[in-house]
């Protein structure tokens, strides 16, 4: 399969010379036959019957090699649109499989898909960052309990209900690590502990490590006030460590030591 014959920037006359007879387009990763005819790599090795499209005559998958350097150099200086130049792209880039691939990879015209979970908008590579601005979909960190909200849902968010939903899921790891083993118990026995929210002198709450398994009153939660809570997020696993960490420097999300600061 070759490129585009109309995308390619030369008079009809080239564009015949440098044309595979099997699809009709200009030669792509060319190859040449022991006639001494060029095609395209992918379009000869459909060839089942070993003969020529242009003259049959007979030739062996062995037989087919790299065209001559001078022909490599000629095919080498031409020059192509890019297949969106019609809906505005003014890019011009060597006829070579790799020029292809490049610029497909950074036209503003290639219609791409949303990378949050959830939307399944597409849209132009040049309109990425304004549906981002839009979208509904994208994942915001409350700033009230750093929890990740969708936009769209950060109208409607709860805060108390958030941190209840991830101390209960916690709840469940410990106790399934619990478990386990022995050996799993006694390497996680510190982390595995009743959380106590005690008030420190200058007003602002704190979360220390107790001795049980996470057991948390949602009502003790709601009597939190969230804004003067101190919640540090944990660096340790890409910031997904969101609900509450440990005095001891363990992440209550992930288990692993907080990075010093």
């Amino acid at each position: 399969m070759g490129f585009a014959s109309e995308l390619v920037i030369t008079d009809d006359k080239e564009k015949d010379k440098w044309s595979c007879p099997i699809c009709h387009d200009v030669v792509e990763d060319a190859v040449e036959t022991p006639c001494e005819h060029l095609f395209c790599k992918q379009c000869i090795s459909s060839v089942k019957n070993g003969c020529c499209p242009s003259c049959r005559a007979t030739f062996s998958t062995q037989q087919i090699k790299p065209p001559h350097r001078i022909i490599r150099e000629r095919l080498a200086e031409l020059q192509m649109l890019c297949r969106r130049h019609s809906m505005g792209c003014e890019a011009i880039f060597d006829v070579a499989s790799a020029a292809v691939l490049k610029h497909e990879s950074e036209c503003p015209y290639v219609e791409v898909p949303c990378p949050s979970t959830g939307c399944h908008v597409r849209f132009l590579r040049s309109d990425f960052a304004n549906h981002l601005d839009r979208c509904e979909f994208v994942v915001n960190l409350c700033e009230r309990c750093q929890t990740e909200v969708r936009r769209g849902d950060l109208k409607d968010h709860d805060c108390i209900k958030s941190l209840r939903k991830e101390l209960n899921a916690l709840k469940l790891l410990i106790e399934r690590q619990h478990g386990q083993s022995q050996t799993q118990q006694s390497s996680t026995g510190n982390m595995a502990s009743l959380l106590n929210i005690k008030s420190s002198d200058d007003g602002l709450f704190m979360v220390e490590e107790a001795a049980a398994s996470f057991f948390v009153d949602a009502a003790m939660l709601e009597a939190i006030p969230l804004a003067e809570t101190t919640i540090t997020r944990c660096r340790g696993c890409g910031g997904r460590g969101r609900d509450l960490v440990q005095a001891n420097g363990f992440c209550s999300h992930c288990f692993r030591k907080i990075p010093s600061a």
